[in-house]
């Protein structure tokens, strides 16, 4: 039996398959978005402890937002994708986004970035807990121990992070 190799004679590694290869670009994607984020939260508490208003600092993500997106998409589809479905709840949803960062990042300037990024992963609390009324969501009894456990795990976690700091 004769096995392919790469020319030195060493086994060709076999192809990835696209399900995999998808799987790792997303998990590359979120890795990068986590990283970014991360550092959007370091350099938003460092503006804000050097005396920039925290709405200012919210305004110049936000307008950094648009500017990518736009770079991102050109002309045309940026122009497209300002005309949503469902105008009143985009702007419902964008001014929730926008409260949460200003609360957040006035909360940056209070409290060691650590604290309070692992007190802002309580949200899936949120989330799991309101997602039958708000998202009309009618997980299996299976479904519900896992996702459950998962926010149960998430908040120890959490806690960990937080009592390790406060002492």
């Amino acid at each position: 039996m004769n096995k392919a190799t790469d020319g030195t004679g060493h086994p060709q590694a076999a192809s990835t398959s696209p399900a995999r290869r998808q799987l790792l670009t997303g998990v590359a994607l979120l890795v990068l978005g986590q990283w970014i984020l991360s550092l959007l939260d370091a350099s938003s508490k460092t503006l804000t402890q050097q005396g920039l208003p925290v709405v200012g600092v919210a305004w110049v993500r936000y307008v950094g937002h648009v500017a990518a997106i736009f770079l991102l998409l050109g002309p045309a589809r940026f122009r497209q994708q300002w005309r949503p479905v469902k105008p009143g709840l985009q702007w419902l949803r964008g001014g929730m986004m926008l409260v949460s960062t200003l609360v957040f990042f006035s909360v940056l300037k209070l409290m060691p970035l650590a604290e309070a990024t692992a007190l802002n992963f309580c949200a899936p609390l949120f989330v799991v807990a309101l997602s039958p009324w708000l998202l009309g969501e009618r997980p299996s009894a299976h479904a519900r121990v896992s996702r459950w456990s998962g926010v149960a795990i998430g908040f120890a976690g959490m806690l960990v992070v937080v009592r390790r700091a406060a002492s």
